[in-house]
């Protein structure tokens, strides 16, 4: 594999794993507004624990991205969004098990901010963008 190749999947798995963070910190926000500034010290936190679940809906959208069938957009997008809802309540597990009970600290709802990031993340990347593939 050539540099190039390397440096190409390295720059699209950091620009998905930036959209997850982003969606989730959009979303998080949203909250805060929404309850007049609470929480918004834990969109420092989210932002962390979001990384690494953006490295992994990344990977998912590679995987689909390689994954040719089912042919129709909408078909593999409303796959990869159920999938991306997936991976983002196991996320919100995984952070469950790592925290402990300092994960009742966050102010606002993480499961669903992480479910629904994860799905319109994962659902964009595999309908709209185009295929990961990497020519040397």
């Amino acid at each position: 594999m050539s540099v190039s190749r390397i440096a190409k999947a390295i720059q699209w798995v950091l620009g998905a794993t930036t959209a997850v963070v982003v969606v989730a910190l959009a979303e998080a926000a949203c909250w805060v507004v929404l309850h007049d500034g609470f929480g918004m010290g834990d969109l420092y936190a989210l932002a962390i624990w979001s990384l690494p679940f953006g490295v992994l809906v990344a990977l998912a959208g590679v995987a689909l991205r390689r994954w040719n069938r089912p042919e129709r957009r909408a078909v593999r997008g409303s796959l990869a969004a159920a999938l991306g809802a997936m991976l983002g309540l196991l996320w919100t597990l995984a952070m469950i098990q790592m925290m402990g009970p300092w994960f009742g600290t966050f102010s606002f709802p993480v499961r669903p901010i992480l479910a629904i990031a994860g799905a319109l993340t994962l659902g964009v990347i595999a309908s709209f963008l185009p295929k990961p593939v990497i020519e040397a």
